[in-house]
């Protein structure tokens, strides 16, 4: 009704003698045309854009509906290049949304050689190159064009891991409901086998046999109730078997149960208003997981909550900041434990360490100057758009970590345990197409640590 009375508004004015000024205060949408999707559904680019053939708008909202559709695009991790323009239609005041996308190489058989330490950082301090996987990943991205994902990995070395993996973002025909289906095995010579006193982990391998083997799997049900806001709901399990050798080794960390299996419900929300997910430099974003479990040799039922929250923005020019605070509340046995040190959550000038607890706290804060403004060029002897077309840019960045864990377990104790975390420290981030990071960076941490750090993706 509200759409019916605004059109009749125009045409009255239309009629006064006032269309030309209507032309510069609206616009409507009269249809979208979209270019360079050999491989992508339409469908699946148009459910990323925030307008739709009919639609009414003021003319200052045109440019953050292109925005933010163009960073839709982005963020699906599909496109190298996304651009939107926007056509004068025969009629006044109506207008076509022209996509011009640039698909990116969405088959990837590439061999596996990957770090089985924590960071490279871990591993380049013993550089110990029997802890290196290789194998095979073979990668069906925007399977189908349909966005989705399939992938196998075989992987041998350190860790034996072989895995399948399903991601079907949508399954019904309004494009809200989708599924993610994981499953798979990894056996370990080796085994992280406890953190000694100065929170470094402990290792222990035996040729002859696998110290761990484990048979996991997941399935989630996705809900994406808005363009930036996603839900994940659904049931996990994982089954361990341990050799003999680590309850006798480490009795305090290891159970004298020789298999264990735990079974849980997992929730995760995250609302994402990036406008590049993978190197950030406006927007907001937030995330929040849940999962309870019962682990077969506990009493107590397992379980941990954590949130994160990070924030970017401009200050104008070529300066930018960012900050980031995370949290997480757990229980959970040592076989099963992730503490600061592991995955993306760790302080800067801490990468050495695993700290185990609790109660866990961290925050960033990131400086930033566009040293090199994003670029585009072309490698001549290339001729294919998904390769030849290449972007890059470079930040240099001044920083400062915080971050505590809290413990209460007295065979977790460590003498980072219950301490306060602090670090400052100086880096370079290298930016290009298919979503690589590249950050090197010189940290100084409140124990008088210091040293050159390298990671391979952005920090928040």
């Amino acid at each position: 009704m509200k759409r019916f009375l605004f059109l009749i508004f125009i045409g009255l004015l239309s009629c006064s003698g006032f269309a030309q000024n209507i032309k510069i205060l609206f616009f409507v949408v009269d249809s979208i045309t979209i270019h360079g999707n050999h491989q992508t559904r339409q469908h699946i680019i148009t459910r990323e854009i925030t307008l739709k053939p009919g639609d009414t708008l003021f003319a200052d909202e045109l440019t953050n509906h292109l925005a933010k559709s163009k960073s839709n695009l982005l963020n699906a991790s599909i496109f190298n290049f996304v651009h939107i323009d926007t056509i004068s239609s025969t009629k006044p005041g109506h207008i076509i949304l022209d996509i011009n996308v640039i698909e990116r190489w969405y088959i990837w058989p590439y061999p596996v050689f990957e770090l089985a330490d924590r960071n490279f950082n871990a591993w380049w301090r013993a550089q110990n190159f029997e802890r290196v996987n290789y194998g095979t990943y073979i990668n069906i991205e925007n399977f189908r064009g349909r966005k989705e994902l399939l992938r196998l990995l075989l992987k041998f070395g350190f860790d034996k891991k072989f895995s399948l993996l399903y991601d079907i973002p949508y399954i019904n025909k309004s494009q809200t409901l989708g599924l993610n289906i994981e499953g798979g095995f990894t056996g370990n010579h080796e085994v992280a086998l406890k953190t000694n006193d100065q929170s470094e982990v402990v290792f222990y391998k035996n040729e002859d046999i696998y110290q761990r083997r484990d048979w996991f799997g997941k399935i989630l049900l996705t809900y994406r109730s808005a363009y930036n806001i996603t839900h994940y709901a659904g049931f996990f399990f994982q089954q361990t078997r341990l050799s003999d050798s680590l309850p006798m080794l480490a009795s305090e960390f290891w159970p004298s149960q020789k298999n264990l299996s735990m079974y849980g419900f997992l929730y995760r929300l995250k609302a994402d208003y990036r406008d590049y997910k993978h190197y950030p430099l406006h927007g907001s974003y937030y995330d929040t997981e849940a999962y309870l479990a019962s682990v077969s040799n506990e009493s107590n039922p397992s379980y941990s909550l954590e949130a994160n929250y990070r924030k970017f923005w401009s200050l104008g020019g070529k300066w930018y900041a960012s900050g980031g605070l995370y949290g997480r509340l757990a229980e959970t046995p040592f076989l099963y434990s992730r503490g600061l040190g592991s995955d993306r959550y760790f302080a800067r000038g801490y990468e050495y360490y695993l700290i185990l607890g609790q109660k866990y706290f961290l925050s960033h804060f990131n400086l930033k100057y566009n040293f090199i403004p994003q670029k585009t060029f072309e490698i001549k002897p290339i001729h294919n758009d998904k390769f030849g077309l290449i972007h890059f840019a470079s930040y240099v960045t001044i920083y400062s970590d915080i971050g505590y864990v809290g413990n209460n377990k007295e065979y977790l104790n460590t003498k980072l345990n219950n301490h306060l975390l602090a670090s400052i420290g100086l880096g370079l981030d290298l930016i290009t197409y298919y979503d690589k990071v590249l950050r090197l960076e010189y940290s100084l941490n409140k124990e008088g640590e210091h040293g050159f750090f390298v990671h391979f993706m952005a920090i928040l």
